[in-house]
């Protein structure tokens, strides 16, 4: 067994010698074999791993150990550095204690792009076989080209009420895909010194930070803060590379400063003085503080116990704040003493003490005024709608303010205690307004303040005042519009004109005219503000003073600045014409008497617009561009001066003045007439006698928008003079005078337009007009006066001597006949008297009511008191009637004369037939229209063969014919008329008295005669007018067929009867008196016996 046991354990020796030796040559393979090992991979600034790609120095070092490794068997070339398919050798190799160091050093000057590169160390020698090996270690490098990235953005900073400042930031240097060398610090800096207020080291591999959860201090910054207002923090981030980054300032407000108390108490109520009674008031105090203070205030005189004062930041001043108790009772002291306690948003508190002193004020205010600024005659006025009523104040002691004012404003419908809509004190006077917008009516309103007590609570006298109230706006009547230069008013606008209105307008209160010049004025709005009365910049305002009143209407002439320069079409101009009250105008002009000259008028119950064309200006000195065609007589060639008018009046010869340009765009704006006079005379010749012109006037010819052919009308008057002397006319008796025509020269001005430009200077025009001078056709036989005389006398000869004496004998004869009718008329009223009631009844029934079958038109004019007379009393006398009959043509009833008076009759009849003719009347029936006498009428005095009424009435003719005569040798000579005069007159008498005769034959006229007549007499005098009324009365009865008042007309036509009769005799006595006393109107014994 023992043997066994040997065999056994040499056979394991043996086995493990076997194993030994196979396993020798692998092992002295091994341990004779080369190694590499990285010691060193980083750049300059030493980091593992790590280099910047910014730029840098790449360093890596291997330590190689092994077989052949000795001082001189490793060189720089056998050691190499491979980065992806790039290869190159390590710079340096020397022994060290543990092999030998090879080092690699590359300069990275341009950089890299970031991001992480593997690379390997490959050493490569032969071995003792002489066989080639190689040994390789590997590692990778790290590019960070970045810096790290800071988040710090406003309201990340604040200082809290406990003063210190709290801020919140991150720094980031961990990026995506992109490797990271780590933070190194983090500095706070003041953003206005530069001041690194904080620096934070961070430990090595920390790619994050949060200030408020990594840094420890719970987000407050350690370090301390001065002075207030706005600070400015920034962060400084660095990374382990030297990568730096800045964040942007970010600003917060830091107060560190206490709040500054003003030394001054404002009792804004009192001012110096103090009530002598307990009052209100506010109290103000100012404090100087960045941010908004809280204020309490303490006080033993005024009712403040800690009370906390409303602050306002001043509209001006930055960090001052006006603090203020409102309506604080404070009493009646010299002194009053108030602690004011501040404290800012910080907790920064100050405290101050403060006194005034006051005087005690026992004065009242007084009212300045109290109305509304449209005023007129010293009175106020008001409207319906918006009204401004105007209150000035005055207080000489402690003032007084908003609160102790109120109106009763009750009258328009609001409160008796109406607080001013606002007050400004001016000057030491408080102006305060109410705006009031109510409906009111016309008439006077009364009203006043229902409060007035100053600021200490002294109470003003407050009386009521009445203000007018107007709803009705004015009349405008006329509206004219110029432009006005240094020439005067024109109908056209250029350049730099004045704008000129006139204006009559209809109004019992005075004026206001507003006028819109933005669009025609430069700088129109700098120049003419808004104002109370319009709200709107670029009005120029015109009052009542600026025109005169006359009959109950305002005329203004009214004139602007001067224009802008033209040319420019469409300019517009508003207006507004309001009374005092302000209403505007209710009407305007008809359009026939709008402005002309302007391009457009509109109007309405708002106001009115023109619209202008604004023309340029060209200052050429010497226009030529018109000529004067012709001028003639607008009367036609044949017109003149009739030589005969001269001496009794001013004559005048009106003449058309046509003009003419050579250039289509030249038209005439104006024509002006300078003068007409006689040209002057060559010194070698004689002076020409001339009639003094009296004046000359143009009219026409230029419409309000220019002519291209003006056409003007020139009228010269003459003062009176005597033609036949001035012309020498009959002193020559060689000549014989036909026209006398003289040279008279007109000089126009003359305005045009060229193009879109107005002309500045006038053009001068002189044309020549010759006036004619001469006798009318009928004028002309002045000349002969003495033949015109002498054939007029001709025209009366002797056969009219033997009409004077029968008319003057028939004069006579008349006479008798009128006693004789005045006798019978008296007879008859009394015969009238003395018959019965029932008989005079049935005379006045014959009277008024016509028999069965007459004419209605006979009835009619009986109805109308028209009626023959009666002829009761024509009994008697019948010798003496017949001789009347044939003196006196008047035929009664059944005459004596035989065919002669039946014939007369009869011509009678058929006159009265043919004045009212009628079915069924019958010849000699109508007695209700008698003929007038028919001597009076020559025509029928011819057909009723009246030898006494053809005498008569050619004897009228004879006496016109001594008319005619007594003008030509009378008035003709003296100059009062001309012959053409006496014979207008001959023709007119003639016509009245001769021709005229015929209307008495034609149908009705003597009916219409009376009514005339008699409504004629009516308007004369009180009892015509009773007459009138009985003639028309009783006829009306008689025309509806009534009797029963016949009886009451009968008396009443007879009481007429007997005023008629006295009026016969009056009149009878009468015309014997004035026949006896003058003559008679005898012209023919006016102009001597030789007229026949």
């Amino acid at each position: 067994m023992k043997q066994k046991d040997a065999k056994n354990i040499w056979s394991m020796i043996g086995l493990f010698m076997v194993v030994l030796v196979l396993s020798m040559p692998v092992y002295s393979a091994s341990a004779l074999a080369a190694s590499v090992q990285i010691t060193k991979n980083e750049g300059e600034a030493g980091i593992p791993q790590h280099i910047d790609a910014q730029g840098d120095v790449w360093t890596v070092e291997a330590l190689i150990t092994g077989a052949g490794t000795n001082n001189v068997s490793v060189k720089p070339e056998d050691v190499r550095i491979k980065i992806g398919d790039n290869r190159a050798s390590f710079t340096s190799c020397s022994p060290s204690t543990l092999g030998v160091l090879c080092k690699y050093i590359s300069p990275l000057t341009d950089g890299i792009q970031e991001g992480e590169y593997a690379f390997q160390v490959i050493y490569s020698f032969m071995n003792l076989a002489l066989k080639l090996e190689s040994a390789s270690s590997g590692d990778v490098i790290k590019a960070d080209g970045s810096a790290p990235q800071i988040s710090f953005s406003p309201g990340k900073v604040s200082q809290g009420k406990d003063g210190k400042v709290k801020l919140d930031f991150t720094v980031n240097d961990k990026k995506t895909s992109v490797p990271s060398a780590g933070l190194k610090k983090i500095d706070i800096i003041d953003g206005d010194t530069g001041t690194t207020l904080q620096t934070i080291d961070l430990p090595t591999g920390k790619e994050t930070f949060s200030y408020l959860n990594d840094a420890g201090y719970e987000g407050i910054l350690q370090a301390t803060l001065t002075g207030e207002g706005a600070k400015r923090l920034k962060i400084r981030a660095e990374d382990n590379l030297g990568h730096v980054s800045f964040s942007p300032s970010v600003s917060f407000f830091a107060d560190f400063v206490k709040p500054v108390v003003g030394n001054e108490l404002n009792f804004t109520k009192y001012g110096q003085f103090i009530g002598q009674f307990a009052s209100s008031t506010d109290i103000q105090v100012d404090v100087v503080e960045k941010s908004v203070p809280t204020v309490t205030g303490y006080s033993q005189q005024a009712d403040l116990d800690g009370d906390q004062a409303a602050c306002e930041a001043d509209a001006d001043v930055d960090d001052l704040w006006h603090c203020a108790w409102k309506d604080v009772n404070v009493n009646p002291a010299g002194t009053i003493t108030v602690l004011v306690k501040v404290t800012d948003e910080k907790g920064n508190t100050a405290e101050k003490s403060l006194s005034s002193s006051f005087v005690v004020d026992s004065s009242a205010p007084s009212i300045k005024f109290f109305g509304t600024i449209r005023q007129f005659e010293g009175k106020s006025y008001l409207k319906n709608g918006e009204n401004k009523i105007i209150l000035k104040v005055e207080d000489q002691g402690a003032g007084i303010s908003k609160d102790g004012i109120r109106a009763n404003l009750a009258g328009f419908g609001l409160s008796n205690l109406a607080e001013p809509t606002a007050c400004e004190e001016k000057a030491g006077i408080l102006e305060c307004y109410w705006d009031v917008d109510e409906e009111i009516n016309e008439g006077v309103l009364t009203f006043g303040l229902s409060r007035f007590k100053d600021n200490v609570g002294n109470e003003g006298l407050a009386p009521e005042s009445e203000f007018v109230v107007d709803n009705t706006g004015p009349k405008v009547e006329e509206i004219e519009v110029f432009g006005v230069s240094e020439v005067g008013d024109k109908d056209y606008f250029q350049s730099n004109d004045k704008l000129k209105l006139v204006l009559r307008v209809s109004e019992s209160s005075g004026l206001r005219v507003l006028v819109n010049v933005q669009d025609i004025l430069l700088d129109a709005e700098t120049k003419y503000p808004a104002n109370e009365f319009i709200d709107e910049d670029g009005w120029v305002i015109f009052t009542d003073k600026d025109c005169t009143r006359a009959e109950g209407r305002w005329e203004c002439e009214l004139e602007t600045d001067s224009i802008k320069s033209g040319p420019e079409s469409g300019l517009e101009a508003d207006f507004l014409i309001q009374d005092t009250a302000g209403n505007n105008a209710v009407s305007w002009p008809a359009s026939e008497n709008e402005p002309k000259n302007v391009k457009r008028f509109r109007s309405s119950d708002e106001g009115a617009t023109i619209t202008i064309d604004l023309l340029g200006l060209t200052t050429e000195e010497n226009p030529d561009f018109w000529e004067v065609r012709k001028i003639v007589p607008v009367g036609g060639a044949g017109a003149f001066i009739d030589l005969d008018t001269t001496q009794l009046t001013y004559t005048r010869l009106p003449f058309k003045v046509f003009l003419n340009s050579d250039l289509s765009d030249v038209r005439a704006l104006d024509i002006q007439l300078v003068n007409c006079a006689v040209p002057e005379a060559d010194a070698d010749e004689p002076a020409v006698s001339a009639p003094t012109i009296s004046r000359a006037i143009l009219y026409g010819g230029v419409s309000a928008v220019g002519d291209y052919a003006p056409t003007p009308n020139v009228i010269i008057e003459f003062e009176p003079f005597n033609g036949r002397e001035l012309f020498q006319i009959g002193q020559k008796e060689e000549t014989e005078f036909v026209k006398k025509e003289v040279e008279y020269v007109c000089t126009f001005k003359i305005f045009s337009q060229v193009g879109k430009n107005a002309v500045k200077a006038a053009e001068v025009q002189q044309a020549t007009v010759l006036v004619p001078f001469a006798f009318s056709t009928l004028g002309a036989q002045d000349e002969n006066l003495d033949f015109v005389i002498q054939e007029a006398r001709d025209d009366i000869n002797t056969a009219w001597d033997v009409i004077s004496v029968l008319a003057e004998i028939l004069k006579w004869l008349d006479y008798l006949a009128q006693i004789y009718n005045i006798i019978m008329k008296v007879v008859s009223l009394f015969e009238f008297v003395a018959k019965p009631t029932t008989d005079a009844t049935k005379a006045a029934e014959s009277v008024f009511v016509p028999a069965a079958g007459a004419a209605e038109a006979q009835r009619i004019a009986s109805c109308f008191g028209y009626h023959g007379g009666t002829t009761s009393a024509k009994s008697g006398g019948e010798i003496l009637d017949t001789i009347l009959e044939v003196l006196t043509c008047r035929p009664q009833g059944k005459t004596n004369l035989g065919w002669y008076g039946q014939w007369q009759s009869f011509i009678l009849e058929i006159y009265k037939l043919e004045l009212a003719k009628a079915p069924g009347d019958h010849l000699g029936n109508n007695e209700a229209f008698l003929a007038r006498d028919i001597r009076d009428n020559l025509f029928l005095s011819f057909a009723g063969l009246c030898i006494p009424g053809i005498i008569k009435n050619l004897d009228k003719f004879r006496q016109i014919k001594c008319r005619k005569i007594m003008c030509l040798e009378n008035e003709v000579r003296s100059g009062l008329a001309t012959v053409s005069m006496c014979e207008e007159l001959e023709d007119l008498l003639v016509c009245k008295y001769v021709v005229g005769e015929l209307w008495y034959i034609l149908p009705f006229s003597q009916f219409w005669d009376q009514v005339i007549g008699g409504l004629s007499r009516a308007l004369a005098d009180p009892f015509a007018i009773l007459h009138t009324v009985t003639v028309v009365t009783c006829g009306a009865l008689c025309a509806a067929g009534t009797s029963t008042a016949s009886g009451a007309c009968t008396i009443a036509n007879y009481v007429w009867d007997i005023f008629g009769t006295l009026e016969s005799i009056v009149g009878f006595l009468t015309t014997v008196i004035e026949d006896f006393s003058n003559g008679g109107l005898n012209y023919c014994d006016a102009v001597g016996e030789d007229v026949i």
